[in-house]
């Protein structure tokens, strides 16, 4: 645990940073600048009138002068969309609304860049649906810009899953346009996404990708950045050389584009690399001309990495304290963007060097912020360097117990960057079953009834015949009599065979619904299995580091002489087998509720938390389906009733309908930004009411009297088996309750279970 590992880690991370934040996520906007095509633009502008023409002119003047004087390009575009909404040009002004998000995102006003973005977004696809939109064939390609914005945006701010959805969202009108440059950014912006993951197979896939699409294209400006990135994937394995051979490639093609940003970008990158090399002259030399070009074009996010890059070199010589002060000023920049991502590794820093000056309690305080956040965002290489750096804190407060926790969770989450295995999806098989009774027995009924119809007509014709008078008369009524009894008597017969076979087929049907509903159960149980793998594994991994711990002071105790010793070890022998007893408690309840969900019999009632068996579900179901659907992730907020009265109930069957609600509000809300999922518990007087909201897509209005029909799913074939909201509707109502539905098409869906108590 030298210094030098700790410094290289801090490296690696500042020079990913980087490459990210430092505009390479901005090809999705690149284009050859120069001189002569701007000085073009200008000349255009000086003959145009207040027309389309120059709406469109001053959008142009706008892009190219969006990374190097961003003043420049949002007053471009501000005029642009003053004379687009003066001549109502929509297509001038949803592309002022996009060039200004570019410009406020490229320079760190992520709120203020993402409402500007989705304006823009807002208004293409009102231009594409419009009949009056003459050219509809440019859309297209600026949706794909917007997208990639906003994916850069949501990337900044650490929310990794939202900015994948959107590079995903441009690839694929990339692909249907067969815009080749679209496609390339795309896989570019999601290889950077997969980088701060720290999935590098994935993200070296999509980098070879890009790179790829863009040397077919002969965009230089993006080859450059291809290099960058890939150097990032040699530098991460300490391949120096090779990244250093990139990343001057990368330079020289970027000098000759006159980027000054990529080329501040590509200095201060050059630069972490002579750090980890311990070539500090080369290092400072490179950064200080980083520094000076970030400051001359106002580049904050620049500023506040070569600020942090130049600490590294003012840590690595023992100056702690100008180093600190160099973190802390980028560590404001950062804060002042909101940049959560580069907060987070400014924390783990600032706290790295507290440790140097033997200052733990702040150096504690620093590195728990970091990892806090560091968790909350996904950030898998600061989750690993906080983990390693509280090792050390540990140990030098003689906190060996803890130390030995933080070491365990360090290799852990190592190993899973560097050996992650592609977890296998459960597949459930689902099934179509169509049989409706109540056709079945309205159909038997109609035969009954034509039967006996028949018979009455039969009857009134014999009476008829009796008018004839005489002999005739009482044989003809003996006749018919006789015959209305033979008819009656075959009659009942065949009411009889269908009597008896409607009995057959209800207990048919009886018994096919009763595999049904287990296999409902089941394919429930499937998707529970990646929710119940995660839950039960944080209990068994305290039992195993505690059944070590414990192994270790045993040890201990059998070689120790002192008797305060002695007493000390035994209390703490006794305290972690009481941990390994709650932990082993919690795996077995866990184990106990997936039997108790999958079991076929009806249970008995018993007092339930229900607020316990709320978040216990959602947490199952979360994981579950984070695991089968890539990517999902949503909001979840939960408002739970104080002092809720425990009621009776047959849990596993109460368990069963809160997965089938919660799975379905997944599955309306999975493609959703800003996806959101209420759970709520209320108390009333005679009630307990459970509340099951999302924002997802709603249910249309002439369907919701059939969501509670057996086998009717909206769900596509294959995917659902139209029994579950059946099922629930059917187990709430044995309970003495009911669960009613409030829902909207577009803009959510609410269930309401209410249960007496």
């Amino acid at each position: 645990m030298d210094s030098k590992v700790k410094i290289n880690d801090s490296m690696k991370r500042a020079f990913f940073l980087l490459i990210i934040s430092a505009g390479l996520m901005l090809q999705s906007f690149a284009q050859k600048q120069g001189k002569n095509k701007i000085d073009s633009l200008f000349t255009v502008l000086k003959t145009s009138g207040p027309d389309t023409a120059k709406v469109n002119t001053l959008n142009n003047l706008a892009y190219e002068f969006r990374n190097n004087n961003p003043d420049t390009a949002i007053y471009f575009a501000s005029e642009a969309k003053a004379l687009g909404i003066k001549l109502n040009y929509k297509m001038g002004v949803a592309d002022s609304y996009l060039f200004i998000a570019i410009v406020l995102n490229n320079h760190g006003k992520l709120e203020e860049a993402l409402k500007n973005n989705n304006i823009a977004l807002g208004l293409f696809d009102q231009l594409l649906t419009s009949e009056k939109t003459t050219s509809k064939s440019k859309i297209p390609n600026q949706k794909v810009k917007s997208y990639n914005n906003i994916g850069i945006i949501y990337s900044r701010q650490g929310n990794y899953p939202e900015a994948l959805k959107n590079y995903q969202a441009a690839l694929k009108i990339s692909e249907e346009t067969g815009n080749k440059n679209g496609i390339a950014n795309s896989y570019n912006n999601s290889g950077i996404i997969h980088h701060y993951q720290g999935n590098y197979p994935e993200a070296l896939k999509n980098y070879f990708a890009a790179l790829r699409t863009w040397e077919e294209i002969g965009d230089k400006y993006n080859i450059a950045n291809s290099y960058n990135n890939i150097a990032i994937i040699y530098e991460r394995q300490e391949n120096y050389p090779e990244a250093l051979k990139n990343l001057y490639a990368s330079l020289k093609i970027r000098e000759e584009l006159g980027d000054k940003k990529s080329i501040a970008a590509s200095h201060n990158n050059i630069g972490t690399v002579y750090i980890n090399q311990g070539n500090n002259p080369e290092a400072l030399k490179n950064l200080s001309i980083g520094l000076k070009i970030a400051e001359e074009i106002g580049d904050k996010h620049l500023t506040a990495f070569s600020l942090n890059n130049i600490a590294n070199i003012l840590s690595d010589q023992g100056n702690y304290s100008e180093a600190l002060k160099n973190y802390f000023a980028s560590l404001r920049i950062f804060e002042e963007m909101h940049d959560e991502q580069n907060i987070a590794h400014s924390y783990y820093i600032i706290g790295r060097i507290y440790i140097k000056q033997n200052k733990n309690i702040e150096a504690s305080h620093y590195l728990n912020k970091a990892l806090l956040l560091a968790k909350d965002i996904g950030s898998s290489e600061d989750i690993e360097n906080c983990y390693f750096n509280l090792v050390t804190l540990d140990s030098t407060q003689g906190n060996f117990k803890k130390a030995l926790e933080h070491y365990k969770l360090f290799i852990t989450t190592r190993d899973s960057m560097f050996n992650k295995e592609n977890t296998k999806k459960i597949t459930q098989q689902q099934m179509q079953f169509e049989f409706d009774k109540k056709q079945v027995a309205d159909s038997l009924k109609f035969e009954k009834e034509k039967e006996t119809g028949a018979l009455k007509l039969q009857k009134q014709k014999a009476f008829t015949y009796t008018g004839f008078a005489g002999v005739a008369l009482t044989l003809l009524f003996l006749f018919f009599i006789y015959r209305g009894f033979r008819k009656q008597k075959r009659s009942n017969h065949i009411i009889e065979q269908t009597n008896q076979e409607l009995h057959k087929v209800n207990n048919e049907l009886k018994e096919t619904q009763a595999q049904l509903v287990q296999q409902e159960k089941l394919a429930s149980l499937g998707a529970l299995t990646a929710g119940i793998a995660h839950e039960i594994k944080n209990p068994l991994n305290f039992v195993n580091n505690f059944a070590e711990l414990n192994n270790e002071l045993i040890d201990e105790l059998e070689n120790s002489r002192d008797e305060e010793e002695k007493k000390v070890l035994f209390q703490t022998i006794k305290q972690n087998l009481s941990k390994i007893n709650e932990h082993g408690k919690r795996a077995d309840g866990i184990v106990k509720s997936m039997l108790e969900h999958s079991r076929s019999g009806t249970g008995e009632k018993q007092p339930t938390d229900i607020n316990r068996l709320c978040d216990e579900y959602l947490n199952l179901a979360y994981h579950g389906m984070r695991a089968n659907v890539k990517d999902f992730n949503c909001s979840m907020e939960r408002h739970f009733a104080e002092n809720l009265p425990k009621i009776n109930v047959v849990q596993q069957d109460i368990s069963r309908v809160l997965l089938n609600l919660i799975n379905n509000a997944f599955y309306a809300i999975k493609d959703k930004p800003g996806a959101t999922l209420t759970l709520t518990t209320l108390a009333t007087a005679h009630s307990v009411i459970i509340k099951v909201k999302d924002n997802g897509t709603g249910i249309p209005g002439h369907l919701k009297q059939k969501i509670f029909e057996p086998f009717f799913t909206t769900k596509p074939t294959g995917t659902g088996t139209g029994l579950g909201l059946s099922l629930s509707f059917d187990i709430i109502k044995a309970h003495g309750g009911k669960i009613e539905v409030n829902s909207e098409e577009g803009k959510g869906t609410e269930f309401i279970i209410t249960l007496p108590v």
